[in-house]
């Protein structure tokens, strides 16, 4: 959550400003570590534009390793919980899927409160994970993290999800299709910001890419991505003069991907930057 860069926290810090603005009462738990990195360096209580926020836990691993993450997931299902359930009753509760399957603490809360629990999915596991490669769809783990998907699924009240092909995927997992919404994933209002009006732009002065094509990646560097067909068309691009690349953003596959272009391509042909705030977007 805010003031997170990753897309899910941003998509859920507009969704909790646009609650407050319709005059609803708005509190985010999350954790206390920016998302895959480590150490708790965000308050525990704070109240941001009118939103109120609890941060519980910190992430000890990162994303170094599977083992890891599964236990920094663990830990903060335990102290979202318990938080959760010190809260007074809430009127509906809106759960992501940063970390899997946490939607089971809205499920409680209806259970035990009469909170209406909305699973906003922004990723489906663990059909996400046989689809890289880290699972077989024929395991005894897959069939079990299946099942507690497809329970979650049934016990929420509403399921929201990105595009008509998941849409087709969660209704494949026998859920009704009333209880499925699409709301497709937004562009900040920032991004929509005008340039300059003499067509200036900071960041290609400051790339050194004026009067050049510049193509750029921008965004999460996960898994999931298909980056063969983006290293394939950079190394041909290297091979051509008058064009850069410029890989913004971050993730567990953004390394070895520099990496591997280095070797290919001139000094200043590629341009590593990290995630940019969201009032540069433009």
């Amino acid at each position: 959550f805010f003031p997170d860069t990753a897309a899910t926290a941003q998509h859920g810090w507009d969704l909790a400003r646009r609650l407050r603005d319709e005059g609803h009462e708005v509190t985010a738990t999350a954790s206390r570590s920016h998302y895959g990195e480590s150490g708790a360096v965000l308050p525990a209580h704070e109240t941001v534009d009118g939103i109120r926020i609890i941060r519980v836990g910190c992430s000890l691993f990162g994303k170094r390793s599977l083992a890891g993450r599964m236990f920094d997931f663990a830990a903060f299902h335990a102290l979202a919980a318990w938080r959760a359930l010190m809260l007074p009753r809430q009127e509906v509760s809106i759960c992501f899927t940063t970390p899997p399957f946490i939607s089971w603490i809205g499920i409680m809360l209806r259970w035990l409160k009469g909170t209406r629990c909305v699973n906003w999915l922004m990723d489906l596991y663990p059909d996400v994970m046989v689809s890289v490669g880290m699972m077989r769809q024929d395991s005894m783990r897959y069939r079990v993290l299946d099942w507690a998907s497809r329970w979650i699924m049934r016990h929420c009240d509403q399921l929201v999800v990105l595009g008509r092909c998941m849409r087709e995927r969660v209704l494949a997992k026998g859920i009704g299709p009333a209880s499925v919404s699409i709301i497709p994933p937004w562009a900040p209002e920032e991004a929509h910001a005008d340039l300059a009006g003499d067509g200036a732009n900071a960041y290609r002065e400051r790339w050194r890419s004026s009067g050049i094509t510049l193509f750029m990646y921008s965004g999460n560097f996960g898994l999931g991505h298909d980056f063969a067909t983006i290293e394939g068309a950079i190394r041909e691009l290297c091979a051509e003069s008058g064009s850069q690349m410029a890989l913004v953003g971050g993730g567990k596959r953004k390394s070895s991907l520099v990496r591997a272009l280095a070797s290919q391509c001139a000094d200043g042909r590629v341009i590593d930057e990290p995630y940019q705030p969201r009032e540069k977007l433009s």
